[in-house]
């Protein structure tokens, strides 16, 4: 009875550590000269929308479950030219980006998420 008990309380702490959905540090950030890296330290695949700030606020979108994403435990490079902006030109030093995030644990009602993340 001992064991069990003791193999049950392992099981529950090990299942509640585990992560399911996406959290506000599911993702990190970083920035180079002409990219954004985006990597996923989550178990599931993480969508994106990256977007600069200005913008953001002017536009109507929806989360979507194609690319761009990161796949879990993976890595993802944006190019700055890819970043929207309302422009030709590509984002520079200075801007501020939005990067939504979100999984398909929900599809109907994805709990979205965001950083932002200063050039």
């Amino acid at each position: 009875m001992k064991n069990k008990m003791l193999l049950l309380l392992i099981f529950l702490l090990i299942s509640c550590s585990l992560p399911t959905v996406p959290t506000q540090d599911s993702i990190s950030v970083t920035t180079s000269d002409n990219e954004l890296k985006i990597t996923n330290r989550s178990n599931k695949t993480i969508y994106l929308f990256v977007v600069e700030q200005k913008v953001a606020a002017r536009i109507d979108w929806s989360p979507h479950f194609s690319e761009p994403n990161v796949n879990k435990y993976n890595t993802v490079k944006i190019n700055y030219k890819d970043i929207y902006n309302g422009s030709n030109n590509p984002v520079r030093t200075g801007d501020k980006i939005i990067v939504y995030y979100w999984d398909d644990t929900d599809k109907t009602k994805p709990k979205i998420y965001s950083k932002l993340i200063q050039l």
